[in-house]
């Protein structure tokens, strides 16, 4: 009697620990070491469109993708070493589509063998929100580029309007220092023209000359 009380606790935990799993939002898996599943909640059926009797035929492999499908035996190996692993790969749904999960695993023992147990989550949500906020990041550093670009040119072309600026007025100096000599060179050529004797040819020559240069040194000064 002992015995069948026992027995019947046993089935009593185990049904219930099955309601507790079949009530978890996300979906969750048992698996022996070569991939065939053992158990699957209510959550797995209807996120990967496979029935349970489906699931329970087919590999664990094939919820995942084929690149990665190689990785299965690795994955194991590790999971044996650490006795629990978290890692993020897609899953293959029944229709051909993915999800990305977040996967939680670890080494269970029923009836006296070890199986894995892996929880999934999804994280749609998260890698949208992940993938939005990192175009958003490339957009503001295109859009900082940019405007620093536009900030480079705008101080160039200020300061070349300052070098400008400056340019002007020293050339303004210049022609107000020159203006003054000049005066004097030319007031100074109209008096000699006066007072020389122009039937010297040499001399009359040369006060053209620099009669001549002063108007040319002007007309510099004036463009």
């Amino acid at each position: 009697v002992i015995d069948i009380t026992n027995q019947k606790r046993m089935e009593d935990e185990l049904k219930l620990k099955a309601r507790l799993l079949d009530m978890a939002n996300d979906p969750i898996l048992a698996y022996d070491f070569e991939g065939n599943i053992i158990y699957a909640n209510e959550i797995t059926s209807r996120f990967t469109g496979y029935s349970i009797k489906e699931l329970f035929k087919i590999n664990v492999k094939n919820l995942m993708l084929p690149q990665l499908q190689n990785d299965f035996d690795r994955l194991i190996n590790t999971l044996e070493g650490k006795k629990r692993l978290r890692f993020e790969f897609s899953g293959v749904n029944s229709d051909g589509s993915t999800t990305p999960l977040d996967v939680s695993s670890q080494i269970v023992e029923s009836g006296g063998r070890k199986l894995a147990l892996s929880i999934a989550h999804d994280i749609s949500y998260r890698k949208k929100m992940e993938n939005t906020l990192q175009n958003l990041n490339n957009e503001l550093e295109k859009r900082i580029s940019t405007r620093t670009r536009e900030l480079l040119e705008a101080q160039e072309q200020l300061l070349r309007q300052e070098k400008l600026v400056l340019l002007g007025q020293l050339a303004g100096g210049v022609s107000h220092e020159l203006r003054n000599p000049l005066g004097v060179i030319k007031n100074t050529t109209y008096f000699l023209n006066m007072v020389l004797d122009k039937s010297d040819p040499e001399i009359s020559e040369a006060l053209g000359i620099l009669d001549k240069e002063v108007v040319n040194s002007e007309q510099i000064i004036k463009s």
